[in-house]
């Protein structure tokens, strides 16, 4: 399926989509204060719409993602 059309993306999703490593992809879902990530059970996903406006709000505010 296409990234683009999924509300959820696993660890190996948001990697491709992101082009990140996968620490730094776990270490952010991982983060107390992550407002995109969601948990299932022991599975992290992120809620791809609140991703890409965590994203646009750090490019933004020039916060630095990790």
């Amino acid at each position: 399926m296409d990234l683009v059309n999924k509300k959820l993306l696993n660890v190996k999703e948001l990697k491709e989509y992101t082009g990140w490593g996968d620490t730094t992809v776990r270490r952010l879902l991982r983060r107390a204060d992550s407002p995109f990530t969601v948990r299932m059970g022991n599975r992290l996903y992120a809620d791809k719409d609140l991703f890409d406006k965590y994203i646009a709000d750090c490019i933004k505010y020039q916060i630095n993602v990790c």
